[in-house]
């Protein structure tokens, strides 16, 4: 998959039921179009440094995976970032 530039902000920090920590991201951009209120996305090396009201710029997949409700394939994400910056900080 081919990576695309996503601007967003961190909006939270969680931990899962799986104990897995995961940062949710609100007003997703994707190459500068509206792409998602918010994504939940698995802290990693490259995002481990974010802390909530970080704004940022990275490069990231977006995929797409199957509604547990709906059972189609019409649910929206992005994963494995790479040059990730943060633009400015509240």
């Amino acid at each position: 998959m081919d990576r695309q530039k996503i601007t967003s902000k961190v909006i939270n920090l969680l931990v899962d039921r799986n104990n897995i920590e995961r940062l949710v991201l609100g007003d997703v951009y994707v190459n500068g179009s509206y792409f998602r209120d918010h994504c939940h996305v698995k802290v990693t090396k490259r995002t481990k440094n974010l802390k909530v009201g970080d704004n940022i710029s990275a490069y990231a997949e977006v995929y797409e995976y199957i509604d547990v409700d709906t059972n189609k394939l019409d649910k929206k994400g992005v994963r494995s970032f790479r040059s990730v910056k943060v633009i400015s900080s509240d």
